[in-house]
């Protein structure tokens, strides 16, 4: 699961914004995977759009909470399309993943 960083996600809201894009996620995208691949850039781009602040703590690079929950919530760990081969019910994880956000 790469992970988006907090200029990739916001880079095409910045006005004035002297420097290129990032294309790590469309270029991973194209690629052939044989793995579980969570694609965290649309998910949280997605709420971006939508009008949802704090995806990113203010004063540093870490997600939020709300970050991590939309993660879990978009379709990813609950079982369904984007990641059911074997793993129906992965919600015994986010407890852990609060608390190392937290804590670590």
């Amino acid at each position: 699961m790469p992970v988006v960083d907090k200029y990739n996600l916001y880079s095409d809201y910045i006005e004035n914004n002297k420097y290129p894009s990032s294309e790590f996620f469309e270029k991973y995208d194209k690629l052939q995977k044989r793995y579980y691949y969570i694609n965290t850039k649309d998910i949280l781009k997605d709420k971006v759009r939508h009008g949802e602040k704090e995806i990113f703590c203010a004063d540093d690079t870490h997600w939020s909470w709300k970050a991590i929950e939309s993660i879990f919530n978009e379709s990813t760990f609950n079982g369904s399309t984007t990641i059911n081969r074997g793993c129906q019910d992965l919600s015994h994880f986010y407890p852990f993943i609060i608390w190392h956000c937290y804590y670590a």
